[in-house]
């Protein structure tokens, strides 16, 4: 298990550095938006649907 915990954390860190390396967001956004993650996380229990993340990005209302 601890294997595969650190594969998934290698994959994440790189597709984490290759969007960091393409995208333009400031500082102070990527912190608001990691505490609605953080939010996101707790009270979905780590369900997260991508489809509510595209709708929330895209400021889509239902």
């Amino acid at each position: 298990m601890g294997h595969l915990l650190f594969k998934q954390a290698v994959d994440q860190d790189l597709m984490a550095n290759l969007l960091a390396s393409d995208i333009n967001v400031d500082l102070d956004t990527l912190q608001k938006l990691r505490v609605r993650c953080v939010k996101n996380v707790k009270e979905t229990n780590g369900e997260i649907d991508f489809q509510d993340a595209f709708r929330f990005q895209k400021r889509i209302e239902e």
